[in-house]
């Protein structure tokens, strides 16, 4: 966070700011990306760009900010404060602006319409339509479109991985049964074939029909290891017959393990047609839900967001561009989770009507005092956000038999330790043979000397 806070200050130290008309905050924004990296600046503090450019339009000002994270707490305070306020207000003490704080919408309504005294002349963020110049009698400028929905889903572990893998091939036991019993039969037809004049299928019928077995099996793997061969003209036509269906059968076998694998480790395509978590009276998200076929379930935090996901009561979690790569981050830290074992799916907004966080402004003078500047500077504060979001973005992906995974270390472990064993028993073994070798020598020489002292004495 505090970083973003500083590219930001960077970046609107980088303008350069003149006013010829004293009714209008006019900008020359020069925006170069290399400021974005860099983080030696620090936020500016009330006096910034000198004296007041209009002091009507900065006297006596007034701010009311509905909570609604992060809006409220990242991106609004840093655009209005620093940009806005200070952009056209020029050196102006901050700490004498009058502040509220409403929880939430309905809140600051009925404050408005109590009519106890004067509305804040500039009240954010407020989600509404674009296209819309006024909401609830103010002036409506926006500021944030949102346009982009990111999906959170799990990523299986590799430990999970493994364990679905081992289940989905024992899955495929029927096959295997077919695969084994064709190769008994081949090899029992060959037998009956070969036996009379091929020594290597042996007469008796125990021992024919497990040469002919083992036959079948090398040849429907297209093994071949010709310690079994057929002979007769009949045996080998049948042989030709018997490889091709074999490796058809074996290619089945191993197309079927390939799909198994790949429903395993590729992950599945995320979609919004589920049962999908949103933050509590986000209408973005719900709208894109709704429109997907699928039903969006409101929580109060991301945690709880996480907790309903991990124990598979929803099937993913949309947060809009911000709100993702602001508060995500930070439960994930503050919960000691790891954000490898999760992945997030982009997608775009198909509805006609937009959604946008922006300001109201009590008077229609201030909106268009501050529209200018708003515009103007949108675009390069994106970029410089979209930058710093992309760095926090880098996850590390989660391989199956990566150097960073768990079955890929406990595979090695358990490796090791069963070449340590069998290295100690060839030690072992090798000693007891020797031992065993050095006290037959003894008797040898014994006997060795009976069978020559009869031949001696004749």
């Amino acid at each position: 966070m505090v970083l973003l806070n500083r590219l930001l200050a960077v970046t609107l130290m980088a303008m350069q700011v003149h006013s010829e008309d004293p009714e209008e905050c006019e900008q020359n924004f020069e925006f170069k990306a290399s400021v974005c990296n860099n983080t030696n600046g620090g936020k500016p503090q009330g006096c910034f760009y000198g004296p007041p450019k209009n002091i009507s339009h900065c006297e006596d000002l007034s701010i009311s900010t509905i909570i609604n994270e992060p809006y409220t707490t990242f991106f609004f305070p840093e655009f209005m404060d620093i940009l806005i306020i200070n952009q056209c207000c020029g050196c102006l003490n901050f700490t004498q602006i009058y502040r509220t704080t409403y929880n939430n919408t309905t809140e600051f309504l009925q404050r408005k319409n109590s009519g106890t005294r004067p509305v804040e002349r500039i009240i954010y963020p407020v989600l509404g339509d674009p296209s819309q110049k006024k909401y609830y009698g103010m002036y409506f400028v926006p500021m944030y479109y949102l346009e982009e929905g990111l999906l959170i889903t799990l990523k299986k572990t590799s430990g999970e991985i493994v364990t679905d893998l081992l289940f989905r091939i024992a899955g495929l036991w029927p096959l295997l049964v077919i695969f084994l019993l064709m190769a008994f039969i081949s090899g029992f037809i060959l037998w009956a074939i070969e036996t009379r004049k091929n020594d290597e299928f042996r007469r008796p019928f125990h021992q024919g029909f497990l040469d002919g077995f083992w036959w079948g099996f090398v040849s429907m793997t297209t093994v071949g290891y010709g310690d079994k061969v057929p002979i007769t003209w009949v045996g080998r036509l049948f042989s030709s017959f018997w490889i091709i269906g074999g490796i058809t059968l074996c290619s089945i076998l191993t197309a079927s393990m390939t799909d198994v694998i790949n429903h395993v480790t590729l992950p599945k395509q995320a979609t919004l047609s589920g049962k999908v978590g949103i933050l509590e009276g986000r209408l973005f998200e719900a709208q894109m839900i709704t429109r997907s076929g699928g039903t969006f379930h409101e929580m109060s935090t991301i945690e709880h967001l996480l907790d309903s996901l991990e124990n598979d009561k929803i099937s993913g979690i949309l947060l809009d561009y911000i709100t993702k790569n602001v508060l995500f981050p930070e439960i994930i830290t503050k919960t000691k989770r790891d954000k490898n074992l999760y992945r997030s799916t982009s997608f775009r907004s198909t509805a006609h009507k937009s959604y946008t966080y922006g300001a109201l402004f009590r008077e229609e003078r201030d909106a268009n005092f501050f529209r200018n500047v708003i515009y103007q500077t949108a675009d390069g504060v994106e970029i410089c956000f979209s930058r710093a979001f992309r760095d926090k973005m880098e996850y590390t992906p989660l391989e199956l038999f990566s150097p960073d995974s768990k079955i890929f270390q406990h595979s090695c472990f358990v490796f090791f330790a069963i070449l340590v064993c069998i290295g100690m028993f060839g030690i072992l073994y090798e000693c007891r043979r020797k031992k065993k070798k050095e006290a037959a020598i003894p008797e040898l020489q014994r006997m060795k000397s009976v069978k020559e002292g009869p031949a001696m004495c004749r």
